[in-house]
């Protein structure tokens, strides 16, 4: 993993744990831990959540992570944009169905002293 991406991953993850939410990461960071090798430059991460608690996620994201990544374009209701440690972290809030599958269907990734849920090889095809 990108040592510059791992702080911002951590403090995200580490987040979301406290609080109870399940999770996944997707993207670039969770193909390079099926190992083949897949530059980026931020953090994805895919959270469970229904759709009547979407607007007190993004309350509680934006008071604890209030700097924006892409202040130039609309929020999306389903994404959290922000910047932990100048690295852009998306939350991208589960829709009812198969992003709710993308969840169950992640195992979780030893990186040393710590964890985390990655998607499915098989998940990732699909993203």
């Amino acid at each position: 993993m990108e040592k510059k991406l791992e702080a911002s991953l951590r403090v995200a993850v580490q987040w979301l744990e406290s609080r109870g939410y399940r999770y996944a990461v997707i993207g670039g960071l969770a193909v390079s831990q099926w190992g083949f090798i897949r530059a980026t430059e931020d953090v994805d991460i895919k959270v469970l959540v229904s759709m009547p608690d979407y607007a007190d996620l993004r309350v509680s994201l934006r008071s604890d992570f209030p700097q924006r990544a892409r202040s130039h374009i609309p929020e999306n209701p389903t994404i959290v944009d922000v910047v932990i440690d100048s690295i852009t972290v998306d939350f991208l809030f589960t829709l009812p169905g198969y992003d709710e599958l993308v969840i169950e269907h992640a195992s979780k990734h030893d990186l040393g002293d710590w964890e985390i849920w990655v998607c499915s090889i098989e998940d990732l095809i699909i993203q």
